[in-house]
């Protein structure tokens, strides 16, 4: 038994609290990713393998203990844990599902409780059990009590990916809460009057600009992104958290390698395979 869970990428988010963690969470939109990661349960011994490498992870913890029964999950995926596409809420959704069994979204609504503990995410599980390929958070919470709206994408769109920085999501919540709720509803509410991929990208700019994660992409790679843009090969390009997100109509030969990730927007959610 295989679990394949899109990654997801957010572009604008406003965080909520509340005395539930269930109703904790974020509104916000985002793209739903492929290629999926896989995850599979394997033999206990290190509880979180993601690409054959053995990770601490501090959010496996909450889980073993809300579940009350411990899992040992092997993932593989493009990208690695930390790089702000929701890896965190792919490895809770997984250990969840392999220590407490089905159905998903009783395992999604674990694995989010278990990511508001540990300060790791506040709406990447709701979103990958809802799919995409543009989601968005209407409504805060866990599985069965966020509300995702789901919006199209035209074929052949390529979103490339870059670690810029080491920024990590409780470092991001700590520090910048008021900013993004300030700025993330007000974007959202722009977004959402045409919520077109362009329209998403461009809130996507102006929201990391406002919260200062643009300042990690190199100068010399913005204007790169700039010049594509000026030749309409690029739609345009944002920063969420860690990773620098450029998102193109098609194939950009310049971006195609070295240090860049290649992913497409997806529409399916998570899901089992046999």
């Amino acid at each position: 038994m295989r679990l394949v869970i899109p990654h997801h990428l957010s572009a604008v988010w406003v965080p909520y609290r509340s005395r539930s963690p269930y109703l904790t969470g974020s509104t916000g939109a985002g793209l739903v990713l492929a290629p999926y990661a896989v995850a599979e349960k394997r033999r206990c011994g290190c509880t979180l393998t993601i690409n054959g490498v053995c990770v601490e992870f501090v959010t496996g913890k909450a889980v073993e203990k809300l579940v009350g029964r411990r899992a040992c999950v092997s993932i593989e995926s493009p990208v690695r844990l930390g790089d702000g596409l929701g890896m965190s809420a792919i490895a809770s959704l997984s250990l969840a599902y392999f220590a407490g069994g089905p159905p998903l979204e009783r395992a999604g609504r674990v694995a989010h409780v278990a990511e508001v503990f540990s300060g790791t995410g506040l709406g990447d599980v709701a979103v990958i059990l809802a799919g995409g390929p543009i989601a968005v958070r209407v409504r805060p919470g866990a599985p069965g009590i966020a509300v995702v709206e789901r919006y199209p994408v035209q074929g052949g769109v390529r979103v490339y990916l870059r670690r810029v920085s080491s920024l990590t999501t409780p470092e991001m919540l700590e520090g910048l809460w008021g900013r993004m709720r300030e700025k993330g509803a007000e974007l959202l509410r722009w977004f959402l009057r045409v919520p077109t991929l362009e329209r998403l990208v461009e809130a996507g700019r102006r929201y990391s600009e406002a919260l200062g994660f643009m300042s990690a992409a190199p100068d010399d790679v913005r204007a790169v992104l700039d010049e594509l843009v000026r030749r309409g090969e690029l739609i345009g390009y944002f920063v969420k958290k860690s990773v620098l997100a450029a998102i193109a109509w098609g194939d950009v030969p310049e971006l195609g390698g070295g240090e860049w990730i290649v992913m497409e927007p997806a529409p399916s959610p998570a899901m089992l395979l046999d």
